[in-house]
């Protein structure tokens, strides 16, 4: 076979993996799986994946006797836009780290999106098409089982991925469209129809990391300081998290001129730039928001070794609920 049709076969492999891949966020009984979560008005809580560490979050319900039909975001949500935490703990704690690790949907933030999940860009290319490949064959070899059902994660995935197609060609070509609790009884059905054997449980991710910052006056003089649990997350959205909280606090302590100094530069560059408020980011897109309000905000990099006293307060004792320190912390006083 020559090169240019093992080049052609490549390409349909990568498209079949694509369209495979990307079925899932096509609509299934009005909802649509999605990756971004912005607005919320078209993603489902329970069946769309939108915690991406997680997948879709029926599988995690503790109590699965409970009535789940009509439940939305704003049903796990306070007054004032954040996670209702005792609401939240109809799953483990593991998992509620997870989902409170993402940013609430903001009615005022653009349409929810479906993205290409095997590429951080979330754009769709041969490369990140072949990384998915590897995706695939780790998902068909891993020893982890089904959290919701305890079978075989391999025979669990491929039952899945055969359901999906087999749904998205029977809605294309014959008009049926099958509810997302049927083809996740389906799956289970047939993945335990075909498992002779148990395996080792998946263990969710556990731990909750933390965010925090210091407010100074113009002379350096400490105003205040805070930090936050935030559940499991990725450095970059700590980040992102740490300035989205200090622009709510200046709003709060009526600052008008802030200078926010980090020493990230990925995340300077991010909001310093001029597409910010569309950025595929929710966090970008609410500090961009908020930077829009009458004050003056600039964001400024700077070396890791100058920013070490807004780095220790993330390593204090941290809740889920804000903590405001109105004098230095003892462990901050040699910085």
């Amino acid at each position: 076979m020559n090169k240019s049709k093992m080049r052609a076969l490549f390409a349909i492999l990568c498209i079949l993996i694509a369209s495979t891949l990307f079925i899932p966020t096509v609509s299934m009984a009005g909802g649509r799986q999605l990756q971004q979560l912005a607005n919320g008005a078209a993603v489902d809580f329970f069946d769309d994946v939108w915690v991406p560490s997680l997948g879709s979050l029926r599988p995690y319900v503790l109590d699965i006797s409970q009535e789940l039909f009509g439940l939305s975001f704003s049903d796990f949500m306070d007054g004032n836009d954040n996670w209702d935490l005792p609401l939240l703990f109809m799953f483990s704690p593991a998992v509620v780290s997870h989902i409170i690790s993402i940013k609430c949907p903001d009615s005022n933030d653009i349409a929810d999106k479906s993205l290409w999940r095997m590429a951080t860009s979330h754009s769709f290319s041969i490369s990140s098409a072949y990384e998915s490949l590897i995706w695939l064959l780790s998902n068909l070899t891993t020893d982890y089982t089904h959290p919701g059902s305890g079978l075989s994660w391999p025979i669990v995935f491929a039952s899945t991925i055969w359901q999906i197609w087999n749904m998205h060609n029977n809605w294309v070509f014959n008009g049926h469209r099958l509810s997302t609790e049927s083809i996740y009884h389906k799956n289970v059905t047939w993945a335990r129809y075909y498992a002779k054997s148990s395996f080792f449980t998946k263990r969710v991710q556990s731990g909750s990391g933390a965010v925090g910052g210091v407010f100074r006056a113009h002379d350096s003089g400490w105003i205040l300081g805070f930090n936050k649990s935030i559940g499991v997350t990725q450095p970059l959205q700590s980040e992102l998290w740490t300035i989205l909280t200090s622009l709510h606090l200046v709003r709060d302590n009526g600052f008008e001129r802030l200078l926010i100094q980090s020493d990230n530069l990925k995340v300077i560059t991010r909001l310093n730039a001029s597409t910010a408020d569309s950025d595929v980011n929710a966090l970008v897109r609410a500090i961009a928001r908020l930077r829009n309000v009458e004050w003056k905000t600039m964001f400024r990099w700077i070396p890791h070794e100058a920013n070490k006293l807004a780095d220790a307060m993330p390593k204090l004792d941290a809740s889920y609920d804000i903590s405001i320190f109105a004098v230095p912390p003892t462990p901050c006083n040699h910085f």
